[in-house]
C-alpha cells in the first residue's frame, strides 16, 4: 500500500502498531498490483507506545 494514512499504537501492552492506508485516487492498474491498499495493518515493532494522558479538567 503506497498511501499510508495514519498509524497508532494499541493493544493491551501498546506493543501493536496499527497502520491504515487509502485507495483514494489510485487507478485500476494500481489497485490490481496493490491488493492491500485501503487495508488496516497490524505490526509488532518490538517497541511499545506510550499511553495517552487522561484529561483531568
Amino acid at each position: 500500500a503506497t498511501q499510508v494514512t495514519s498509524c497508532a499504537f494499541g493493544g493491551a501492552d501498546l506493543g501493536d502498531l496499527y497502520i491504515t492506508s487509502a485507495t483514494q485516487e489510485l487507478s485500476a492498474d494500481e489497485l490490481e498490483v496493490q491488493p492491500y491498499a485501503g487495508a488496516l495493518f497490524r505490526y509488532r515493532p518490538g517497541v511499545a507506545g506510550l499511553p495517552s494522558p487522561v484529561y483531568a479538567g
